[in-house]
């Protein structure tokens, strides 16, 4: 039986540590190749064995290709990973949408590891990848999400996950992934993990902002608890299940992202609370804070849905209204009092 070909597009620190964890041994063998968009930075990582700028100091496996090539990637693919920030994605496939495309997905396997939801459209990611391939069967495409830091992940730190997908194909990919430090289990509710690996994000940017202001403890656990409910509230209203939102990929990621220093939406919100704008910590900092866009998507769909999520939406306030940090925690804590599960 020949070796399965995985491809891993976007060599962000997810995309680049999962192409390493996939490139180790397995048995029957498997030839991995990381896609980078830009033809010099895909050079210099093939070159150097080491990503510089996403994941620097860690030694790539000598088996593990780089490409540029987009339509090469996924066409010799077995089992394509996505690892593009979310407002990219649109333009990274575009070029696969010329032509014959549904002979480009002909019995591979897309399994999405990004976390968002596209500002244009309003669209999760599996939504997103069955417009731009409407020949996509459900049975082609799984979603994995859960509490796992590229930093910790590359480092062996044990962790659990949760993939997304019809039956069959969940069990096929949790049995590709897992291993002693990386446990995976399965789920059938694409929509829910989805949206909650995305709107957990705009939960850390509020987190951030309460470690940035000098909050304690206690206002991370109240932000936490009253953020899960407006993820729940939301994503129900978009079809998801309710008790998606308490596993892995809704309570589960929602704690790491919003306590975990390595959280990149949780420093934006820490850089907010210090006076920075928004434009200024774009252009500082290296990072791609998915809670940020994803965080002006939610309002509109919650709006569009009549659904309250008066966390988010301050968060939303500051970013795009410039509506300041101390305002917007006034305005959360004034808002009338109310049973918990009202």
């Amino acid at each position: 039986m020949p070796p399965l070909n995985i491809a891993v597009i976007g060599a962000g620190s997810w995309g680049t540590t999962f192409a390493v964890r996939m490139a180790r041994p397995a048995p029957g063998g498997r030839r991995v190749t990381l896609y980078e968009h830009f033809p010099q930075v895909a050079r210099d990582i093939a070159k150097r064995r080491e990503n510089r700028l996403f994941l620097p100091k860690v030694v790539l496996p000598r088996d593990l290709a780089v490409s540029n090539d987009l339509a090469a990637c996924v066409g010799d693919a077995d089992v394509v990973f996505n690892a593009v920030p979310t407002q990219f994605v649109r333009g990274v496939y575009r070029s696969l949408c010329r032509g014959d495309s549904e002979m480009t997905w002909n019995g591979k396997i897309l399994v999405n590891l990004s976390k968002g939801i596209e500002v244009k459209t309003g669209k999760i990611i599996s939504q997103l990848f069955r417009e731009l391939f409407p020949k996509l069967l459900p049975s082609q495409y799984a979603a994995l999400s859960g509490p796992s830091h590229a930093e910790e992940v590359i480092r062996d730190i044990p962790t659990a996950v949760v993939v997304a997908g019809e039956k069959r194909t969940a069990a096929q990919i949790q049995k590709m992934v897992a291993d002693k430090h990386f446990r995976l289990y399965t789920n059938d509710d694409v929509t829910g993990v989805e949206l909650a690996g995305a709107l957990k994000n705009c939960i850390a940017l509020a987190s951030g902002i309460c470690v940035g202001l000098g909050f304690g403890d206690k206002t991370l656990a109240a932000i936490m608890t009253r953020g899960l409910a407006e993820i729940s509230r939301l994503g129900v209203a978009m079809g998801a299940r309710p008790e998606t939102f308490m596993g892995l990929a809704g309570l589960g990621d929602l704690v790491v992202t919003c306590s975990s220093p390595h959280s990149r939406n949780r420093r934006f919100g820490e850089l907010l609370a210090q006076g920075q704008s928004p434009k200024s910590i774009c252009r500082k900092y290296r990072f791609v804070a998915e809670g940020v866009a994803t965080s002006k998507a939610a309002v509109r769909m919650a709006t569009k849905a009549g659904v309250e999520i008066p966390i988010i939406g301050e968060v939303y306030n500051i970013i795009y209204r410039s509506k300041s940090v101390r305002r917007s925690v006034e305005s959360l804590l004034a808002r009338p009092i109310r049973p918990e599960r009202a």
